[in-house]
């Protein structure tokens, strides 16, 4: 069956059947939708790029502040290690205070002032703090045998009363310097052992330490030596007792010895078996 017609106004105008005409308006809204979709909406690689712009910049940012802060660690730990290693203090007072009483702790440093001032103000105040040299010798390079003794009666008087004495000081120095070191062993010594014996590693040279401590008695076999000590002191400061000469023969009475006295010196010098 043909199409229907008419006439209007001398045209001639043929009617489409309704299904035809919605096929042509759907596909007029499909072309438009594609058309607005193209103008609105950027392809797959300019979606990609401007993706990769939007994150590369927060990304940039993260890295910069984790650069930044990473390398501000870094100067931090690189100016404590320069300060640990020049100046062993720090370490060494905590070393000092996790083993030690500081009732009864006393800490020989060896010819090293800058030592003695860290320790000192890094120690708290019951720790003794002795500095061993010698005012005559300010550079510790030559010592005469008075000086070592002089030395070494300070060091044993600042050290008597102490049941554990460290010994503290560097290694590089002159000849004289390392036999002076000697001396300070020796105080430290004085009926204690040796527990302890390292050393830390410096900018200026290697800094060594050991520690004494009492043995059973130490204290009371101390203070024995200390008043043998002072009463030769005296001896000396009075001066030896000049000899009396024997002018004359000894008498009967002088001569005789008492039987008691004679058995005594007879047991105690003379074995069992005599």
């Amino acid at each position: 069956m043909g199409a229907p017609w008419f006439k209007r106004r001398g045209r001639s105008i043929v009617l489409k059947p309704l299904h035809a005409v919605e096929q042509t308006v759907a596909a007029s809204r499909v072309s438009c939708q594609r058309g607005y979709a193209g103008a609105e909406q950027p392809s797959s690689v300019g979606r990609a790029a401007r993706r990769a712009d939007t994150f590369d910049m927060p990304m940039r940012l993260r890295f910069g502040g984790l650069i930044a802060i990473v390398s501000v660690a870094i100067c931090v730990c690189a100016l404590e290690a320069a300060d640990a290693g020049d100046d062993p203090s720090s370490r060494l007072a905590e070393k000092i205070m996790s083993t030690s009483h500081p009732d009864s702790t006393a800490v020989l440093v060896l010819f090293d002032e800058d030592l003695v001032q860290g320790l000192r103000s890094r120690l708290p105040q019951p720790f003794k703090v002795v500095p061993f040299r010698h005012p005559d010798v300010p550079h510790h390079d030559a010592f005469v045998p008075a000086q070592l003794g002089q030395m070494y009666r300070e060091a044993s008087a600042a050290t008597w009363s102490c049941s554990d004495v460290w010994v503290i000081g560097r290694l590089a120095g002159p000849t004289g310097r390392r036999r002076a070191t000697g001396f300070a062993d020796m105080a430290a010594s004085m009926v204690r052992s040796r527990v302890l014996r390292d050393s830390l590693k410096t900018s200026r040279g290697m800094v060594t330490f050991s520690r004494w401590v009492d043995r059973p008695g130490g204290a009371a076999q101390r203070a024995e030596t200390r008043r043998a000590l002072e009463h030769a002191d005296s001896v000396l400061a009075r001066g030896i007792p000049k000899p009396t000469p024997i002018t004359r023969p000894f008498t009967l009475s002088e001569l005789q010895l008492n039987r008691d006295t004679l058995s005594y010196f007879v047991a105690r010098w003379c074995p069992a078996s005599c």
